[in-house]
């Protein structure tokens, strides 16, 4: 909103000569890119008493720019060196710089603004900028703003101290279109201080600028006033809000959310709360109270668990369509993704548990990452862990129906396997030696394999001292931060344990433990090794069911040793492994086993044994131990029959990823889909019918199912009693259009024309960018994802990137591999901390030939010295065209014949 008008540029002059020596030009040397571990740590054992006063100017169109001023308020105890500012913009973006009454010549060095230690005091250092941000993370549409700063953005959006160990207070002020609301950190205050226009004023008061001119001040402000109110007319459509300093908090929590939203208000045991949102549909606006009801349930369980109060002044939400993540923490604004929070009219337990948890994460956090939060990003995955392990905790409360202990072993085993079972893994804590590589350490690793370990924890130290060294934990680094190792340190207080050689194995170390189990006569030999041939050795224990001469016995080992052996009274015939699915690792089958739980899997009445026996297989598939095809095969048998839908969801994903990554006998078609129509018309649970009918629509590639499905899509009819959600329409007609290239226009307009929201329409206009037939105008599309500017909004472009990637397209997609593989650096610099690896996976998800493969060993001859953390998320995504490759090599009858097109079907409406 503010324009830095020539009048202003003549007052910075001025106050230059007369006040502000120059910027101390003999610098040594230049400073790197980002924030270094060496720079932070500077910069901690420095700085103290730090507070940030904050001014933006939100216009309303999106061709003009926001602006803010910021005052930095700080002690240093160091005033022999100069001070390093970060604001990871360039020149043009700095407007203004005065450091403790003297101007100086802004200049920007690799993202940093270096203060001149000359000007530099012991105490009360303020540091006045005038600044424009940038408009990535500031997530700008046409009437809406939010911030998403996490890990390292703070510094595109406002010059500051942008590491997580450098608590500080905010104040905030905002000046918002008149119609909009605004939400942040603090409690909106009822009136602020002082007028719109006295900025300039207001700010050098504040410094005490001695040499200031009152008819100076006076006459550089009312030119900027007066151009301001001839272009834009602030005077009658904007507004200022101010908003109550917050307490500590990190730059990454640091929010505020405007726009056109809609709030909602609850009030429960004295307890305030406002939901923001922006959905039309009444029967979702209608769920808000269920969702409150779910915050004020885990804010509750929160507080009795550690024994502390809510920490902070507020706690408000804002539910938004086409947001990055699943949640944000932000205290007092908490971010949610409007898909998780508002469920469908036919949603299942799956989506049910998925927003219980997923709001007692994001509140979870409120004490484990924002009361206390990590000193370095390397340790990230302790507010994960933390907020994951407490969110299976509470799900009773929240979801009481659901088997729990289920839940947790489906949810968090698989996504663990997926990254640690590839060349790409990494160890829960990694190194880190810039903030600007802090987004790549996100990844399942820490969201998934972490929350297992700390149950290790859990139950190694028992709940009574757990839960009084997680109290200890939090009244000692209250507001403040921690590492790892000092958390270790107060749990080793309260247990005998030595804690430290595990926290080396388990949390320090990559990869996962190879166990194998062989029998002969009585005894099982039990041996642990790894991928990477290491001398590392995994404590945890393994719960064998053990069958022979007429007898049975369950028997848990402490694994200790690289090989152990155990003896039973009599003759082994069999061994059930892992049946409490505790047991994190791959575990290979022997042939006999392997033969037994695929003949079986229907037969084990424990759900738990169930779900360890179906993820063991599947690994062992994976790993070429046994044939996909014989897991195939007996999924399609155990799938009609299983009645637990969470083992029911599960079994289907594996279905599915057998079906489509490797080499299927030739009637896999017709066995797969008519499984599939069974559970449709037969099975008595709902939401069984349900997903199938899903995955029916997805992953159906006959022309006779893929012809009556467009008829169940044309008509919007129900089948088998079951309706479709809008979101189920519109995956449904993303697939019909790829599979009926000469309806997919007509699918593509009558689809569009289904919908309601305008966030919705506006994300199905892009989307369905990639559904065109025409492969010269998908070639077009795809370019343009290549530019930074069209992949401003995330969650769009990857549904587009995997549609133009489907497996039905991987012939005329294959050569999107190679460039859109150079592209990942660009997109770690300029997306969100989740997108490079969602990025990846959303290219190759769709692929399984050995073309793909050659494309993405191309890819690596001609970059030999490519970064080791992003490369390992190519490694991770890429994991099954290799594995596809072992496997093809060993089924060579076998052959992918659904994707011999038979031709179109002919469909009539």
């Amino acid at each position: 909103m503010y324009k830095f008008i020539p009048y202003l540029r003549v007052l910075w002059i001025v106050l230059f000569i007369f006040i502000g020596p120059r910027t101390n030009a003999q610098n040594p040397s230049m400073v790197e890119r980002g924030v270094s571990l060496s720079l932070a740590k500077q910069r901690k054992a420095t700085l103290t008493n730090l507070n940030y006063k904050l001014r933006f100017s939100i216009p309303y169109a999106l061709t003009q720019s926001v602006k803010g001023f910021a005052i930095i308020e700080f002690n240093s105890s160091d005033t022999t060196q100069d001070l390093i500012l970060d604001f990871a913009q360039d020149s043009t973006h700095l407007h203004y710089l005065a450091i403790n009454q003297h101007v100086c010549m802004p200049k920007i060095e690799n993202g940093h603004i270096r203060l001149p230690k000359e000007q530099i005091r012991l105490k009360n250092n303020h540091v006045f900028v005038h600044f424009t941000s940038a408009n990535r993370p500031l997530n700008r549409r046409s009437d809406l703003l939010y911030t998403l700063l996490v890990p390292n953005k703070a510094a595109q959006v406002f010059p500051c101290f942008d590491q997580a160990d450098l608590k500080a207070h905010y104040t905030l002020e905002l000046e918002i279109p008149k119609d909009w609301e605004a939400v942040a950190n603090s409690p909106c205050l009822e009136h602020c201080s002082s007028s719109c226009f006295d900025s300039l004023a207001f700010y050098a008061q504040n410094l005490e600028f001695v040499n200031f001119t009152n008819s100076l001040v006076e006459d550089s402000l009312q030119t900027h006033d007066r151009e301001n109110l001839q272009t834009q007319n602030i005077a009658e459509s904007y507004k200022r809000i101010c908003f109550s300093p917050t307490e500590l908090l990190p730059t990454y929590l640091f929010s505020f959310v405007v726009g056109k939203l809609q709030k909602e208000t609850f009030f429960e045991d004295g307890r305030k709360i406002h939901i923001y949102h922006r959905e039309t549909d009444t029967t979702k606006i209608a769920q808000c109270k269920d969702i409150a009801k779910q915050v004020y349930q885990s804010l509750q369980w929160l507080e009795d668990y550690t024994q502390i109060a809510y920490p902070f002044t507020k706690y408000d939400l804002i539910i938004l369509a086409g947001f990055q993540y699943g949640g944000m923490e932000h205290t007092g604004a908490t971010l949610y993704n409007a898909k998780y929070l508002f469920l469908p009219s036919n949603a299942n337990i799956k989506d049910q548990i998925k927003r219980a948890k997923l709001i007692a994460h994001e509140t979870a956090h409120l004490w484990f990452g924002n009361y206390v939060t990590m000193e370095w990003f390397n340790d990230v995955w302790m507010k994960e862990v933390f907020a994951n392990f407490f969110a299976s905790k509470m799900l009773p409360s929240l979801c009481g129906e659901v088997d729990q202990e289920l839940n947790r072993i489906l949810d968090l085993y698989p996504s663990a396997y997926l990254e640690d079972r590839t060349s790409g893994t990494n160890a829960i804590q990694q190194k880190l030696d810039n903030m600007q590589d802090a987004a790549l350490i996100y990844g399942n690793i820490i969201y998934d394999k972490s929350p297992i370990v700390f149950d290790m924890l859990y139950k190694k130290m028992g709940e009574l001292s757990f839960k009084s060294a997680i109290r200890d934990y939090l009244q000692t680094f209250s507001y403040g931060n921690a590492s790892w190792d000092q958390l270790i340190h107060i749990f080793s207080r309260y247990t005998s344990s030595s804690l430290i050689n595990w926290s080396e194995a388990w949390v320090k170390q990559k990869g996962m433990p190879y166990i194998q189990i062989d029998y002969k006569n009585n005894k099982v030999t039990i041996t642990q090794t790894n991928l990477y041939k290491t001398h590392q050795l995994w404590e945890q224990n393994l719960c064998l069911r053990v069958k022979g001469e007429g007898q049975e016995e369950v028997r848990r080992i402490l694994l200790n040793k690289h090989t152990q052996i155990e003896e039973f009274p009599f003759k082994i015939d069999s061994i059930f492994p892992n049946i409490d699915a505790q047991t994190y690792g791959y575990i290979q089958l022997d042939s006999r086993t392997a033969k037994n739980l695929l003949t079986h899997l229907n037969d084990t009445l424990n759900e738990i044994e169930r779900a360890a026996n179906l993820i063991c297989l599947y690994e062992n598939a994976l790993q070429a131990n046994i044939f996909p095809a014989d897991l195939f095969q007996a999924l399609l048998s155990y799938i009609p029959n299983e009645n637990n839908t969470l083992l029911f969801c599960k079994a289907i994903a594996y279905l599915n990823f057998c079906y489509v990554h490797y080499p299927m006998p030739i009637q896999s078609v017709d066995e797969y889909e008519t499984c599939l129509w069974k559970v449709v018309y037969t099975h008595p649970d709902k939401q069984h019918k349900l997903i199938a009918l899903r995955n029916l629509y997805e992953y159906a590639w006959s022309l006779s199912t893929t012809e009556q499905l467009y008829k169940i899509w044309f008509a919007q009819k129900n089948i088998a009693g079951e309706e479709f959600s809008e979101r189920d329409w519109i995956q449904f007609s993303y697939q019909l259009a790829i599979r009926i290239p000469s309806k997919a226009n007509e699918i593509i307009r009558l689809q569009k024309k289904r919908l309601h929201n305008p966030d919705q329409i506006a994300e199905y206009e892009f989307v369905s960018q990639a559904l065109t037939p025409d492969i010269q105008q998908r070639d077009v599309f795809f370019s343009s994802l290549l530019k930074s500017e069209n992949r401003y909004m995330e969650p769009w472009v990857l549904q587009a990137l995997a549609l133009l990637n489907h497996p039905l397209r991987q012939k005329e997609s294959i050569h999107y591999i190679y460039p859109a593989l150079s592209e990942l650096k660009e997109i770690q610099k300029t997306s969100d901390i989740f997108f490079a690896t969602q990025w990846s996976r959303a290219l190759l998800q769709g692929h399984h030939t050995p073309e793909a493969r050659n494309e993405v060993m191309r890819f690596w001859q001609s970059n030999p010295n490519y970064p080791s953390m992003l490369g390992c998320k190519i490694r991770q995504s890429s994991d099954h065209l290799y594995r596809k490759y072992t496997s093809q090599k060993q089924s060579d009858k076998f052959q992918l014949n659904f994707l011999n097109s038979a031709g179109e079907p002919k469909v009539t409406n």
